[in-house]
């Protein structure tokens, strides 16, 4: 279920565009299941998923020898960030998108394998709205801010600070992202809490409400005539009556 949170950080506009670009295996594999597919941190891209920064470590470096953190030192420095880190690594799984008003050329080439990939169009309001009551996972859904991770602390204070921020290099993929954590509940009507479990390795499928998640499809600018008919085939079969279009990259110039 999703859950609202201090620390993610909304868009001015819920309904803005958000999109995730996808193979055409992983998109039948989404319809098939009725979920999202969401994986551990370290499965990403990025070699700093949910680490702090340098400026950060180098200011507690700091604090322990002006005496700001009595009886610590720097192998307890190093231990507590490590361990911070796996616990985020094990015990979270997201799920991307990019947040943008149009489709992006950079995101069609570095999410896709082959010229057979669709971009599924939907709303940082549908995202939100679209997971199901169940207590077991919550679903926190929010910006990821980008820095200097020389320069620039990461914020102290809440321990999925480091899964909301990247490095400056990764600005370009404009990520709104879904965080998710196992969860139990004490008695029937309590609310839930973290049960700090972990993820299986891979990728953990998310039910979800697809009707209401999916806007629109696009398909990839380079794909084939008969690949759109395909993908508009396969939603009619999975009974999502859903605009299914071609990328408007893939159309040429007025003169």
């Amino acid at each position: 279920m999703h859950e609202d949170h201090p620390n993610f950080q909304q868009p001015a506009n819920l309904d803005a565009k958000i999109w995730r670009y996808v193979d055409f295996t992983k998109f039948v594999s989404m319809l098939d299941s009725g979920s999202l597919h969401f994986v551990r941190p370290y499965c990403l891209q990025d070699k700093y998923e949910g680490s702090f920064s340098k400026a950060h470590l180098r200011a507690q470096q700091q604090a322990i020898e002006s005496g700001e953190r009595p009886g610590w030192t720097r192998d307890h420095l190093k231990s507590a960030l490590e361990g911070h880190r796996d616990a985020l690594r094990t015990q979270t799984a997201l799920n991307c998108w990019h947040a943008n008003e149009h489709e992006s050329a950079a995101m069609w080439k570095v999410y896709l394998k082959s010229d057979e990939g669709v971009a599924i169009q939907s709303t940082v309001r549908r995202l939100r709205d679209c997971f199901d009551n169940d207590p077991t996972v919550l679903v926190f859904v929010g910006l990821v801010q980008y820095a200097d991770y020389d320069e620039e602390q990461i914020p102290w204070g809440n321990a999925f600070m480091p899964l909301l921020y990247k490095r400056a290099s990764f600005k370009h993929e404009q990520e709104l992202r879904a965080v998710a954590v196992k969860s139990a509940v004490s008695s029937p009507g309590s609310p839930p809490y973290l049960s700090m479990e972990q993820f299986n390795p891979g990728a953990t499928p998310i039910p979800v409400d697809l009707d209401r998640l999916i806007e629109r499809v696009l398909v990839a600018p380079t794909s084939e005539a008969w690949f759109e008919d395909l993908v508009r085939r396969i939603l009619e079969r999975y009974q999502l009556n859903k605009e299914v279009m071609r990328s408007s990259l893939a159309d040429g110039p007025l003169y």
